[in-house]
């Protein structure tokens, strides 16, 4: 500011007294200079409130996502700030490494979901003419925690070719008063842009759950905010636009957002006949990425070692003595038989013996069944930890926790109190295959039903 004052006294004075510099430079050198400390002091201020502004780095990181994100996309988009600021949570589906081969044991809903959400996206000019054969914009994948939701969705993002937004809940928070709304909406607005897309949110109760009295005004405001855009007034009907959400606790979303998710699947434990298929997967899988030879051929090709009518396959039997493993502990499980072979060999070798074989062996049936006695499914040690917290002692003989639906229940009814439901291994068909089953919950929640892609209904 001092040199714009400078400049222009000096340019005043140019201008009022011409004669008295008549005999020193003429006055286009005086404009020059003063045309000069102009544009100097100009840039000399945008550089400095640049240097103290708040958001430069923020609006720095933001660039360059921006331009990540269109060499990523492959396409050319304009965005605004908050636009920006969500470029980071947009995955290419040419990046996702994950198909739906890859997922084992939920056939009946795999083949739903193509015939509804990924051959209509595929395929929109044949949906969007008509009023009952345009897709739904919302669906809801639920069930217990490491049943493949995540996992389901991020395949479905795949095999429709549609850019996949991950939206978390850190994205939509600011510090800023007014900002998470206009983040709400720089989602939609960009699911716009990159359409065909996918807005995914995890654990969807954590931002969409029941509204009340006792929520923050922002929150309300990010909740209301969103489901606007998501279907209200303004939606464009005709955008090539899908919200999916997943969450392991559907009886705590809002109604209103239930509404908006009118195709609903359960993701449940799965049975023996699905534990088998998610096993095969995991090692055809391991064997496309290592090899054959790292896995035993009747194993690989599950043909079972004796002949007769009683004679079972070596997954069968796995899955059959993993009664309550959900997905993510096969696969925790399959880690942990893989590691014998090759602990084998790091102690072969250094133990220098001369029969030391070349290379680790192949991973076989006993590795597994070895692995499953050091195994237990990830809800049991937590649950075990519980009643051992709770009761100062060991947990009681009886149905193991991990057939429990319900995480964190306690063993007896005085622990739970007198307005509990009863828990799932105490309700019958409560371990029902997926889609078949019914959820038990406290009854203090009152009953929820709504529109579902299986007969089930959440009995809260």
């Amino acid at each position: 500011m001092v040199s714009l004052s400078l400049a222009w006294d000096r340019f005043v004075s140019v201008m009022t007294e011409p004669k008295k510099h008549g005999n020193k430079a003429p006055l286009w050198q005086d404009l020059l200079m003063l045309g000069v400390s102009v544009l100097a002091s100009g840039a000399v201020m945008s550089f400095v409130l640049k240097q103290i502004d708040p958001q430069r780095d923020a609006k720095l990181a933001a660039k360059k996502r921006k331009q990540a994100l269109q060499k990523r996309l492959g396409m050319q988009i304009e965005m605004n700030e908050y636009e920006q600021l969500l470029a980071a949570d947009v995955v290419n589906p040419d990046c996702i490494d994950v198909t739906l081969y890859d997922i084992g044991g939920l056939d009946p809903i795999i083949d739903s979901l193509y015939n509804k959400i990924i051959s209509p996206m595929q395929q929109p000019q044949l949906f969007l003419s008509s009023p009952l054969l345009k897709p739904s914009k919302g669906i809801l994948l639920y069930g217990p925690p490491g049943t493949g939701k995540t996992m389901l969705a991020k395949a479905i993002a795949k095999e429709s070719g549609a850019n996949f937004i991950n939206l978390r809940v850190s994205s939509l928070h600011s510090k800023w008063f007014g900002d998470s709304t206009k983040l709400v909406t720089a989602a939609f607005t960009l699911a716009w842009k990159l359409q065909p897309s996918i807005i995914f949110v995890d654990e969807v109760d954590a931002l969409l759950g029941k509204r009340n009295s006792m929520d923050q005004d922002i929150v309300t405001s990010v909740k209301t905010e969103f489901m606007q855009l998501w279907d209200g007034m303004v939606t464009d009907s005709d955008a090539n636009v899908i919200v999916l959400a997943a969450t392991n606790r559907p009886y705590d979303l809002d109604e209103a957002v239930l509404r908006r998710l009118p195709l609903s699947f359960e993701v449940g434990m799965p049975s023996a006949a699905q534990r088998e298929s998610i096993l095969r997967v995991i090692l055809s899988n391991e064997a496309a990425a290592r090899g054959s030879a790292c896995i035993e051929p009747a194993l690989l090709e599950n043909t079972p070692e004796e002949t007769g009518p009683a004679a079972m396959r070596p997954l069968e039997r796995i899955a059959e003595a993993t009664e309550g493993f959900s997905g993510s502990d096969l696969m925790e499980l399959c880690k942990q038989a893989a590691c014998r072979p090759l602990h084998e060999f790091i102690s072969s070798m250094s133990e220098g013996k001369k029969d030391a074989p070349e290379a680790p062996r192949p991973l076989t049936v006993h590795d597994l069944e070895a692995s499953i006695a050091t195994s237990r499914p990830s809800r049991f040690n937590a649950q075990k930890y519980y009643m051992e917290a709770g009761r100062g002692g060991e947990p009681p003989d009886g149905p193991e926790p991990h057939a429990r639906h319900r995480a964190g229940g306690a063993a007896s009814g005085q622990r739970r109190g007198r307005h509990t439901a009863p828990l799932a291994d105490e309700v019958p068909g409560a371990d029902a295959a997926p889609g078949t089953g019914k959820w038990q919950r406290d009854t203090q929640r009152g009953h929820l039903s709504g529109p579902s892609e299986h007969t089930s209904a959440w009995e809260l």
